[in-house]
């Protein structure tokens, strides 16, 4: 015993020596061999116990029982039956004995302890294991200790570590099942007791215990009663730690969709509960605790209730009494935003007309809630939360989401919401009108963001004038007036002077002016519904007058970017979905034309290019003329004129001109894929005044090859051209285009290419090469030789950790592309069938090798592809794959599995499998299963038995094969081998890999152990 003291104060200094920050790395190292050392020694865990029960050093009872923990979860297996039996005796006399002078990580440790040996032993050789517990619960002075073993068996046991074969995992979940009714018992009868409530500790413990239990046991083991002391517990708002807990454990039985027999009872203790929460002040309520009330009802409303509303006849009166949470939450983010989510869910998945009542009034009450002239104190401290530039701050994110809510309740009450909108933004427009000049700065701001929020409204609102009932009354009435609002309100705030204003007044009122702009963006789709009616005409051109008069002047060097970026958007909008007749000819509009556009954002100079060209190319709707040669002639003269500088390029290589032909070609990559979805008509025009631009830069890339980022947007651009146009372009110069990309990316420039972090352009290479592949025609059939073989130089550098995955991706699909398009080509009964046979399993294995890369996207993209050359061409009942990849590919992906590298895509592994299985399932069970086990290390003879059996190969019903056989079908015929179907198969691949992992784990355990009784 002298000893033992002697080496547990050695072990206190060197535990107190490691975890003194003053110690050195290299001196933790030592000490970390030399406590190696102790735990590697035989019996150390008897040790342990005579330590832990004479230290009151915190480092060596957590060492202790790390260290014993160790042996249990790695050398259980091998330790002598007498010492198995000891060491179980003693960790439980220990904690029952010491129970309350432990503290509570140390007794949660030692509880940890005893599970997890009952984990592995109970209930065969450690039968009282269960008993204990239920006798812990039922003894006053050991109910907080068995309340703990409950939560820890629950938590152990149900959610096993990988160390447990299935059929393991299934025995403890039946056996815990089997006691759920004494547990249950006993359990509800402390909570139904009052007493309870004054040992908060035992009560949170025990609603934790109830919580886990809820996450797995069936509905049917859960009583009623458990229920109304549940909701009875969550009520007591004098004791809100616990009534928190307590919702909490109702909301994991809702998290399961755990029904009870009766959603009655449900809503009457919901409506109880809020009513409770309502008549008192929620104010005073703990914030936690009304999170988790919200949390609830939104669980309730969210579950069946959406469902069958119509069967609830008390669910209006919940409705009313979710309105009242709603809007007497204490904050408005996140409580009201919360509360807005539930509606926002019940709005998506209801039918709202039964409770319509209901709904107008909420999109009434949020009309008011967002409104400063009536809540400044509580609004402004959310909208002061953000700053000028901040769009995307609490107040922005609250309004739209308020704004989306009465969209949505439109879409069931179009005229009495929009009429609701519409009077009371008409009410603010007349009052800004009236009072700018003499209100206070206070009110004034008030004013300028309430009529901001509604102007946004109004601009939500506009699909419920554009249906098919756009000319009847009240819509075509307020989507007209709407707009005229729109404009006066626009020529006012034109005639603001700013600069004598208060910067937050002046913030808002460019505020205004957005919003404005957004707004008539948005109506833009219904003032296209006017062209289409000849005696409309006329209001359409005053409009347009006003819009483009308003817009334009806004987009000059004095503006500030905000509203120039509305203003642009605003004219984007004008051009490509009203398109006005002759809108060339406006005079603002000729100014745009020859305006060098340099001072704008350049989104926004794409967005004012992209218009004018809309003016040049788009149809104008309802007209016969469209005068397609002078809109060629006009668009060829302003694409020359905005290309003048790229074109007039010298060929010869000058760093000087790099940005320019960036910029120039970003500009005619956003031209062209404006237009990807028109007309034959519209397409040729563009492809003719690109002509020459096309040309150029096609001249460029050889001199400009070398250059990374030149090389990347000169192949983007033509990406997009042929993404675009290339039907417009042609099949010739389609090939030529290719052919001089290919030249240019020579072996040299490959390799330099992989090196870089985005691949300079080769990505860009194999996505034109992609989609060449996929074009039928001559011109794809002279180019797949020549992508083939790219594939091939690229098909080894390409598995480097240091490629980009982006470039990684692309050549798989150009892979895969070649394969499903062009499968053929390598099949055919030529002369060169041989060498198209080995590049075809060339490509093959390099798909087999790119799925142990760390690129999850190129995993599961491989992996589709798979599939779906499967599908197409029944790739894996090819011979040449039977007899040369298809092992290999089994064995790829069950080893992925075994490794657990890719576990976010189980599940389509598994399927992949299934269909590798069942070309030949026979000899998956008689040859390939026996021999992949053999070659798994750490496996013994009794093990691979075990795996086999436990491989079921039920074969299909002598019906079903009947009915095989009937069909006459050779696809069929061929599958008759198929012993299980896919559900029962995947779960039997995942069944061998857990009890793989299982063996190999124990048998490491079991061989350290051997080397150190050895």
């Amino acid at each position: 015993m002298a000893l033992n003291k002697v080496e547990l104060i050695a072990l206190e200094q060197l535990l107190n020596q490691f975890f003194d920050v003053k110690t050195g790395n290299e001196k933790r190292h030592e000490i970390e061999r030399l406590l190696g050392t102790f735990e590697s020694q035989h019996g150390s865990w008897k040790l342990c116990i005579e330590y832990l029960a004479t230290t009151r050093n915190q480092y060596v009872s957590m060492f202790c029982l790390t260290t014993i923990e160790n042996i249990i979860n790695k050398q259980w297996m091998s330790l002598p039956w007498e010492e198995k039996v000891q060491l179980k005796s003693l960790l439980y006399s220990y904690l029952l004995e010491n129970q309350k002078a432990l503290s509570i990580c140390i007794r949660s440790k030692l509880v940890k302890l005893v599970v997890d040996i009952a984990r592995i032993d109970w209930p065969h050789f450690y039968p009282d294991f269960f008993v204990n517990v239920l006798h812990l619960l039922q003894k006053p002075e050991t109910r907080s200790l068995g309340l703990l073993f409950m939560l820890t068996t629950s938590e152990e046991l149900i959610a096993p570590r990988e160390d447990l074969s299935v059929d393991r995992k299934n025995e403890l979940k039946k056996l815990l099942l089997a006691h759920m009714p004494d547990v249950f018992s006993i359990l509800s009868d402390f909570l139904s007791n009052e007493t309870i409530l004054s040992d908060v500790q035992d009560c949170v413990l025990l609603l934790r215990v109830f919580t886990h239990l809820f996450s797995w046991v069936p509905a049917a083991h859960v009583p009623n009663t458990l229920i109304s002391i549940l909701f009875k517990l969550g009520s007591k708002i004098d004791k809100q730690d616990i009534a928190s807990l307590a919702v909490n454990t109702l909301n994991e039985m809702l998290y399961r969709h755990w029904v009870p027999p009766s959603w009655n009872e449900i809503i009457n203790h919901t409506m109880e509960l809020l009513q409770t929460l309502l008549s008192s002040s929620l104010v005073k309520l703990d914030y936690g605790y009304l999170e988790k009330v919200t949390e609830f009802l939104r669980l309730v409303l969210g579950m069946e209730l959406c469902q069958n509303m119509e069967k609830q006849d008390n669910l209006t009166a919940l409705l009313s009494a979710t309105l009242s949470l709603t809007f007497q939450q204490p904050t408005v983010d996140p409580g009201f935003v919360t509360c807005l989510d539930i509606w926002m869910h019940l709005l998506e998945h209801s039918n709202s007309k039964k409770h319509h009542a209901a709904f107008v009034s909420l999109a009434q009450q949020i009309l008011r809630k967002i409104q400063f002239r009536e809540n400044r104190l509580e609004l402004s401290k959310v909208e002061e939360s953000q700053s000028d530039e901040d769009d995307d701050a609490s107040w922005s994110k609250i309004l739209k989401t308020c704004i989306e809510i009465v969209a949505k309740i439109a879409e069931f009450q179009p005229n009495e919401i929009l009429q609701l909108v519409f009077e009371q933004w008409v009410q603010l427009c007349n009052l800004y009108g009236q009072f700018f000049q003499t209100a206070d700065v206070s009110s004034l701001y008030a004013l300028l963001i309430d009529l901001s929020s509604f102007t946004q409204a109004m601009g939500r609102l506009f699909p419920q004038c554009t249906g098919e009932s756009w000319k009847d009354e009240p819509h075509f009435s307020i989507g007209r007036l709407t707009v005229q609002h729109l404009l006066i309100l626009q020529e006012l705030i034109q005639k603001v002077q700013p600069h004598s204003l208060p910067h937050k007044v002046k913030f808002q009122l460019q505020n205004l002016h957005c919003e404005v702009l957004a707004s008539l963006k948005s109506w833009c789709y219904w003032l296209s519904l006017l062209s289409t009616e000849d005696s409309m005409k006329s209001i359409l051109n005053d409009f347009m007058t006003g819009i483009i008069n308003g817009c334009v002047p806004l987009l000059n060097p004095a503006s500030p970017i905000m509203l120039q970026h509305c203003a642009a958007h605003l004219l984007s909008t004008v051009t490509s979905t009203v398109r006005p007749y002759g809108l060339w000819n406006m005079e603002n509009i000729k100014c745009l034309f020859s305006t060098n556009l340099d001072y704008l954002q350049k989104e926004d100079q794409n967005l004012v290019h992209g218009s004018l060209v809309n003016c040049l190319i788009l149809k104008w709707p309802n007209a016969e003329d469209q005068m397609w040669d002078h809109r060629l002639k006009l668009l060829t003269s302003y694409i020359n004129e905005l290309t003048k500088q790229f074109n007039a390029l010298p060929l010869q290589f000058n760093l000087e001109y790099k940005p320019l032909i960036i910029n120039s070609l970003q500009m005619l990559q956003y031209i062209i894929m404006l237009y990807k979805s028109e007309g034959t008509k519209s397409k040729k025009l563009l492809c003719m005044a690109f002509e020459k631009s096309v040309e150029h830069c096609l001249a460029l890339f050889p001199i400009y090859v070398r250059d990374a980022e030149v090389n990347q947007e000169i192949l983007q651009f033509f990406l997009i051209l042929l993404e675009c146009l290339q039907q417009q372009v042609g099949v010739p110069f389609t090939q030529l285009t290719v052919q001089i990309f290919m030249d240019c990316y020579t072996r040299q420039q490959l390799q330099v290419s992989l090196g870089l972090e985005n691949g300079g352009g080769l990505q860009q290479l194999l996505q034109i090469l992609d989609l060449v592949v996929q074009t039928p025609g001559l011109s794809a059939s002279k180019l797949t030789p020549m992508a083939v073989n790219l594939c091939l130089q690229l098909s080894e550098p390409i598995l480097s950790p240091n490629v980009s995955p982006a470039v990684q991706e692309s050549l798989f699909q150009l892979v895969y592309s070649i394969l499903v398009h062009k499968w053929h080509y390598f099949f055919k009964a030529t002369l060169e069938a041989d060498v198209r046979k080995k590049e075809f399993l060339q490509l093959m294995k390099s798909i087999g090798q790119s799925l142990f890369l760390q690129n999850i996207d190129l995993f599961r993209q491989n992996l589709k592809n798979l599939e779906r050359l499967n599908n197409k061409w029944n790739l894996y009942y090819k011979e040449v794959f039977k007899k040369d990849l298809h092992g290999e590919f089994l064995i790829a992906l069950l080893n992925i599995l075994l490794t657990k590298s890719h576990t976010l895509v189980n599940d389509e592994i598994a399927v992949v499998i299934y269909n590798l299985i069942i070309v030949d399932a026979n000899s998956f069970f008689d040859v390939f299963l026996p021999k992949y086990l053999d070659s798994i290390g750490m496996l013994n003879v009794s093990q691979k038995t075990v795996l086999l059996d436990n491989f079921t190969r039920d074969t299909v019903s002598t019906s079903k094969l009947l009915d095989l056989i009937s069909k006459k079908n050779e696809s069929i015929f061929r599958n008759i081998n198929l012993f299980q179907d896919m559900p029962s198969m995947i779960q039997n691949i995942f069944r061998l890999i857990n009890d793989l992992i299982c063996y190999q784990s124990c048998n490491s355990g079991f061989s350290a152990t051997h080397q150190i009784l050895g």
